[in-house]
């Protein structure tokens, strides 16, 4: 088990979160944007804003990853979908008293910036989640499996950071055609 220590600990102002994914099957270990193993079985030495160099072994290691999915990679390709996806997110974090600041669901992924009354936003993400999914089956939009497993939870530390969240939120409308849910109305 890995230990952290106390002081790396970031404690969340109010149980605000910046939550991130991204749909089942579209950014895998060995991707050019970069990526991480779970419990760093591999080092990679790269991230989204530094990619790995292109290298036989990293496309062969995508090309092991993608062959090993169960199902095509999922892409919200129409706005009509990404609006769908996103109502039935806000509709659950409303139902489970979550307060959900601004959420954007674009064709490969989604942020949001929840209040979970908690310390446990995963449990209150997964559950939107699974919701949305659900919503799209029924829809007739997908079948399958709708979102990557994991994601990615940042505390949000104070005021200023929550701004800054919710205006990267906002940002998704114009630069990736997402879907974006803000004070209580949908921004596109």
């Amino acid at each position: 088990m890995r230990r952290t220590h106390p002081a790396a600990i970031v404690v969340p102002w109010n149980h605000w979160y910046h939550c991130s994914g991204s749909t089942y099957g579209t950014w895998l270990p060995g991707d050019a944007r970069g990526w991480r193993v779970r419990n760093h079985k591999y080092h990679v030495d790269s991230d989204y804003k530094n990619p790995p160099a292109d290298s036989e072994w990293r496309r062969a290691f995508h090309a092991h990853n993608a062959q090993r999915l169960k199902q095509p990679p999922v892409h919200l390709n129409s706005i009509e979908v990404r609006r769908a996806a996103c109502t039935a997110f806000v509709k659950r974090f409303e139902y489970d008293h979550v307060e959900c600041a601004a959420i954007a669901v674009a064709e490969m992924h989604y942020h949001s910036v929840i209040q979970v009354p908690d310390p446990r936003p995963g449990t209150w993400l997964g559950r939107a989640k699974k919701y949305a999914a659900h919503a799209l089956k029924r829809d007739g939009v997908v079948e399958g499996r709708v979102w990557a497993r994991s994601a990615q939870l940042k505390p949000i530390v104070d005021a200023t950071h929550s701004w800054q969240a919710i205006r990267y939120v906002m940002a998704h409308a114009n630069g990736e055609g997402a879907s974006v849910w803000v004070n209580e109305r949908f921004v596109e």
